[in-house]
């Protein structure tokens, strides 16, 4: 190609990001979605102690969070 890889990416994620801001009802669901999974999962290890339990419930938190990011990525990618 012509140009760099790194112009190629900066055009890939500006018109990635116009796409993605264009639909307004698809970013409203969005922020509404990760809005909601923040508070319920926060609710839920509000307070976790610092002790072996706590640390592997707050690890099972982490764990959720990378899982469903990754999953939403990917389900993009692939609809």
């Amino acid at each position: 190609y012509e140009v760099s890889w790194l112009t190629q990416f900066r055009y890939l994620f500006w018109r990635s990001w116009i796409s993605m801001f264009r639909d307004d009802n698809l970013t409203r669901v969005r922020f509404m979605q990760a809005l909601t999974l923040a508070i319920v999962l926060g609710l839920i290890y509000l307070q976790q102690t610092v002790d072996q339990k706590g640390i592997m419930s707050l690890n099972g938190a982490i764990f959720l969070l990378i899982t469903h990011t990754s999953f939403c990525n990917i389900f993009a990618v692939v609809t």
